[in-house]
C-alpha cells in the first residue's frame, strides 16, 4: 500500500491508470472557431498546473513496473509534450515508454494530419 501524498493515509496500488485529463481543447476550434474566444491565456498555465498537480498525486499509487498512460485532446505542448518532459524531469522513477523520445514525449495528432480533433497521449512506465 501506498500513503495518500496530503494525508498521509494508506492506499492500495494499481499497476495501470489512464488519465484522460482536463484540456483546454484548442483542436476544437477548428470546428467551433467561436471557443477560441472563450479561452484567455492564463487558463492555460492554469490547466498546465491542474494536470500536473493530477498526475504527481496518482503516480504514489502506481506500483513499480505499472504504467500510466497520458492523454488529453489537446494540441497544446504546454498540456502534452511539455508537461511529460517536465514530470520526467522531477520524477525520477518516471520512464517515457514506446511513445515519442526525450527531446519530445508523447504522441501528438493534429487536426486535419488524421482523423479526429487532434490529441496527446504518453505512455509512462514507473521504474
Amino acid at each position: 500500500m501506498a500513503e495518500h501524498p496530503q494525508t498521509g493515509v494508506a492506499t492500495r496500488s494499481s499497476i495501470a491508470f489512464c488519465l484522460m485529463l482536463p484540456a483546454l481543447q484548442r483542436a476544437l476550434s477548428v470546428v467551433i472557431p467561436t471557443l477560441k474566444w472563450l479561452r484567455r491565456d492564463r487558463d492555460i498555465k492554469e490547466l498546465a498546473q491542474l494536470q500536473s498537480d493530477i498526475l504527481d498525486a496518482i503516480w504514489p499509487h502506481l506500483k513499480a513496473g505499472g504504467t500510466l498512460v497520458y492523454a488529453t485532446c489537446s494540441v497544446l505542448p504546454e498540456e502534452n509534450s511539455q508537461q511529460i518532459a517536465a514530470f520526467l524531469k522531477r520524477t525520477p522513477d518516471a520512464a517515457l515508454h514506446d511513445t515519442g523520445t526525450p527531446e519530445q514525449p508523447g504522441q501528438q495528432n493534429l487536426p486535419g494530419a488524421e482523423e479526429g480533433d487532434g490529441f496527446f497521449y504518453a505512455k509512462l512506465i514507473k521504474e
